[in-house]
């Protein structure tokens, strides 16, 4: 979508596809630490959203929970979604890996409406 100035030059099958985006921003509480969890008992991170764009008319029930799989160098983890399906299995499953010298500085946003 680099080459639109606007929503006007994008065709009608473009805009559907654009609209299908999803971004969020936050924050995530980690619950227990890797050095102290087995892979029987994972860290839990919840993150509540303060942005989300894809708003689908109503606020989220319930902030998202995963639990936390990291390798021994700390740079590669894994999220599992807490919820399950009919058969047991993590509803999601997404795979994480820093960028080489990413452990720079970090930005945080509030809303300067309500303070979060």
């Amino acid at each position: 979508f680099s080459r639109h100035k606007g929503l006007g030059t994008m065709t009608p099958h473009e805009l559907r596809l654009f609209a299908r985006r999803h971004a969020f921003a936050g924050y995530t509480l980690i619950h227990g630490s890797s050095s102290s969890s087995s892979a029987t008992d994972p860290p839990v991170a919840t993150r509540h959203h303060a942005v989300d764009w894809n708003f689908v008319g109503k606020l989220r029930p319930r902030p998202n929970k995963w639990r936390i799989e990291v390798d021994p160098t700390g740079d590669v983890w894994k999220e599992w979604g807490i919820a399950r399906d009919a058969h047991g299995q993590h509803v999601y499953h997404e795979r994480w890996e820093r960028y080489p010298g990413g452990k720079g500085d970090s930005v945080v946003l509030r809303s300067a409406e309500d303070g979060r």
